[in-house]
């Protein structure tokens, strides 16, 4: 077979500092053990990659051909800002006229991407998240196609909304007119994805909503987590366990994200004062990695003996190794919590907030993870955890036992190869008869 993965923003990569372009890798990879041919397209650099050159050299040493729209296609950004009458148009249009373009800026990259199509002649496309989507969609005529997806993007704006809101006569108009927007939004994903022969949501509530919303193709897989450790997981966590003169607690991910930040500021007020009453300024040590700066008052509140602001670190496997906890308190229930899959390959025990149970449902409460709803209780899982090694100890076996059988990106890259491999059977069938 030969497939054509089109992802927008980034290249496949499994070296890379976020998930996106290493769950594109991990599908990739894939197609490649399965003997398939395998090309790669993308278009309009997102600012978080910082590993095109280098993604693109590795891609093609494995004889994959690379197809960078951005080298052809005129660029998206604006020459300059818009001013506020125009910010006003853009928003009643969205809210009464809407156009899949205002939402997707990306789908006049579209005649370039057909170009790719007629050269490549793929059996069929694998396609990642709305952006790409889009433009697969304006296509007048495209390859049978899969649509991987982890975020429903009218609710991501939504969460964000909340967190942004401001008070005032031009605020209420504003959020009128964004509530509005977003309700056109949800029938332009739909219409999206809609033309899909399959589609794959990585987060299991919203394939729920969308095939309450007749997407009758839509069915969940975890988001694919490559195994960095296999059989040797105890081992190498003993090794990392050694001589550590206090307990560790690991938070993880890129610290200005829309997801993190409610998460951080749950941390930096409401659980780490708990935690130092209960265990001590010097009882534990806080480590918060990731990219990205930190806002002035969470900062300010996690400045503490207690507390280790790593930023990047290259050796990210060290850091879930070396933890006694694992500690995602994100509240918002958008798309899937990757970082508590990794977690659970390392056999970490995970404390993690309710949310991320509705997305991914393998993270099942004293099974295999600690769970909470509030951030006083979230502590008080962490401290429990902290207290019991037996407790720690199980709930990591438990969780790379759940990785094993459930998240192994070979089985979950397996099951979208074989839905890649049957519509592209059931295409080509169609074309003869």
């Amino acid at each position: 077979m030969r497939a054509l993965v089109v992802v927008s923003g980034i290249l496949p990569y499994p070296k890379a500092s976020s998930g996106n372009p290493v769950i594109a890798w991990a599908v990739v990879k894939a197609l490649l053990d399965r003997g398939h041919d395998v090309s790669v397209c993308t278009f309009h650099r997102w600012r978080y990659d910082l590993y095109r050159d280098e993604a693109r050299t590795f891609l093609e040493q494995l004889g994959i051909r690379v197809y960078d729209l951005d080298e052809q296609a005129p660029p998206l950004s604006r020459k300059r800002p818009m001013s506020r009458l125009e910010k006003y148009a853009l928003a009643f249009r969205r809210a009464f006229l809407p156009r899949a373009s205002d939402y997707f800026p990306q789908v006049a990259v579209a005649p370039f991407l057909a170009d790719v199509i007629a050269m490549e002649r793929p059996d069929a496309l694998y396609v990642y998240d709305f952006p790409a989507a889009a433009v697969v969609a304006e296509l007048p005529s495209a390859p049978p196609r899969l649509t991987a997806l982890v975020n429903l993007n009218h609710l991501h704006n939504a969460v964000r909304r909340r967190s942004t809101q401001t008070n005032g006569w031009r605020a209420w108009v504003n959020t009128v007119l964004v509530q509005l927007s977003d309700r056109s939004l949800e029938r332009i994903e739909l219409e999206v994805i809609r033309t899909s022969e399959r589609v794959v949501e990585h987060a299991a509530h919203h394939a729920t909503w969308l095939r309450q919303q007749g997407v009758k193709q839509c069915f969940y897989l975890p988001n694919p987590v490559v195994d960095h450790i296999g059989s040797r997981w105890q081992e190498m966590r003993q090794a990392y366990q050694l001589d550590k003169k206090k307990p560790v607690i690991l938070f993880i991910g890129r610290l200005d994200s829309l997801i993190n930040r409610p998460a951080l500021n749950l941390l930096a007020f409401e659980i780490l004062p708990i935690l130092e009453q209960e265990l001590g300024v010097e009882g534990f040590q806080l480590d918060i990695v990731g990219t990205g700066e930190l806002l002035p008052a969470v900062k300010d509140k996690l400045t503490r003996p207690s507390v280790r602001i790593r930023g990047f670190v290259e050796d990210a496997p060290a850091e879930f190794l070396g933890s006694d906890v694992l500690l995602v308190p994100t509240p918002d229930a958008l798309g899937f919590r990757t970082r508590v899959a990794e977690g659970f390959s390392y056999g970490c025990c995970v404390v993690s907030h309710t949310s991320n149970a509705l997305g991914m449902p393998e993270l099942v409460h004293e099974d295999n993870a600690l769970l909470a709803d509030n951030g006083a209780d979230l502590a008080r899982q962490v401290v429990r955890a902290l207290r019991d090694t037996d407790l720690r100890r199980r709930l990591g076996r438990r969780a790379r036992e759940t990785y094993e059988t459930k998240l192994d990106a070979a089985k979950v890259c397996g099951r979208i190869v074989s839905e890649l491999e049957q519509i592209a059977v059931q295409h080509s069938a169609t074309q003869v008869f």
